[in-house]
């Protein structure tokens, strides 16, 4: 039973996620802004033929639905 023995989490926030019964727990990821900044990190690396030793965080969003529930 959903979710009151398991929680389903997925990811990408997919548009059929809200469709789901009960409608999925998704984490939304910025895939384009991913995609960017790693290509462009690749290019200045290759450019410049040095290396980045470094982290970029990016922000994602948590869109709850009812594939979950709140623990207190």
């Amino acid at each position: 039973r959903c979710p009151l023995d398991i929680g389903v989490i997925g990811f990408n926030d997919n548009p059929i996620s809200q469709n789901f019964q009960p409608p999925l727990t998704t984490v939304y990821l910025p895939a384009r802004r991913m995609g960017e900044l790693g290509a462009k990190l690749l290019i200045d690396q290759i450019n410049s033929q040095t290396h980045y030793d470094y982290q970029i965080v990016l922000p994602v969003d948590l869109k709850v639905r009812s594939s979950t529930r709140k623990q207190y």
